[in-house]
């Protein structure tokens, strides 16, 4: 309890939106209240925004006089809501006030639950060796242009006829069509930007109505892969730069773009959004995201 003599209000107060959501149980508005009051954060307001099976809630508060460095609060906060079951999104006040206008995803990993170069290479009988290489770019350990070039190359040869056959089979991921269809009868603009391939990508745009796409394109001659890849490729840093073309091009603020990915090479779209948003993501993009959305929330 504050006193608050009429007219009269505290300054100085640096407002963050936390949105908590998970499976409910019994315990969740305790521990994450009790972690705020023990890191000196202020509760300004509670509001459940999902009941059920399914918690949510957004917990305005005040981090001026924080207990611990930022960064480290952020990690604490994650781990407590583990305890718990919830994944935890961190807005700060610019970011939550301002209303959202355009939302880019990434694709492999994100609206599709595979990475397309690794059901390719099953195709081509080099699954092993692919799969390496793309855990190790997904991580971080690998610069991405080196490790596409590499992954390609294993691909050569490959009928383009197989290459069509696992696009017509690979779906997005569930509620990923109802998610977007929704967002764009909203007025939303919606993005695809991946380090994946043309011919998926262009498959979800002409399905779903998507506005903006970039993609990949793989180099095939009389039928077959060469083991090529169409250059400029789009790594980490090209998909942030095509995130600004299109907020420039929509006349938006990056404050009013929300990113959405799960692997190192998306990591500059979460950092340059206003709204970072890490999709069952490697360890590597959970540092830089605004917040985390895992498979798991029993």
């Amino acid at each position: 309890v504050e006193p608050m003599p009429a007219g009269t209000r505290k300054s100085g107060k640096k407002l963050v939106m936390l949105t908590t959501l998970g499976k409910d149980r019994p315990g969740i508005v305790a521990r994450v209240s009790r972690f705020l009051s023990e890191s000196n954060a202020n509760i300004e307001r509670i509001r459940m925004i999902a009941y059920g099976e399914l918690n949510a809630m957004e917990i305005l508060i005040d981090i001026n006089d924080l207990a611990m460095p930022l960064d480290d609060f952020k990690k604490a906060l994650h781990t407590e809501c583990k305890l718990v079951g919830q994944d935890v999104v961190f807005q700060k006040d610019t970011v939550f006030r301002r209303p959202k206008r355009l939302i880019v995803f990434d694709v492999d990993g994100t609206l599709i639950d595979a990475e397309m170069i690794d059901e390719l290479a099953k195709a081509a009988g080099v699954g092993g060796k692919v799969s390496e290489i793309t855990s190790r770019a997904m991580n971080g350990e690998i610069e991405f242009k080196q490790a596409l070039k590499e992954r390609v190359m294993l691909l050569k040869g490959l009928p383009v006829s197989v290459l069509d056959s696992i696009v017509d089979n690979l779906d997005v991921t569930p509620g990923a069509e109802e998610l977007i269809t929704s967002l764009k009868a909203l007025g939303y603009k919606i993005a695809l930007i991946s380090g994946g391939f043309t011919q998926f990508v262009d498959k979800i745009q002409e399905k779903l109505g998507i506005d903006y796409v970039y993609a990949n394109k793989l180099v095939i001659e009389d039928g077959k892969l060469t083991g090529e890849v169409v250059e400029p490729i789009i790594d980490a840093e090209a998909k942030a730069e095509l995130m600004q073309q299109i907020a420039q091009k929509e006349n938006l603020l990056m404050e009013q773009v929300v990113a959405v990915g799960d692997g190192a090479n998306d990591r500059f779209m979460l950092q340059n959004s206003g709204l970072g948003i890490a999709l069952y993501p490697k360890d590597v993009l959970q540092k830089v995201a605004s917040g985390v959305i895992t498979k798991d929330l029993s």
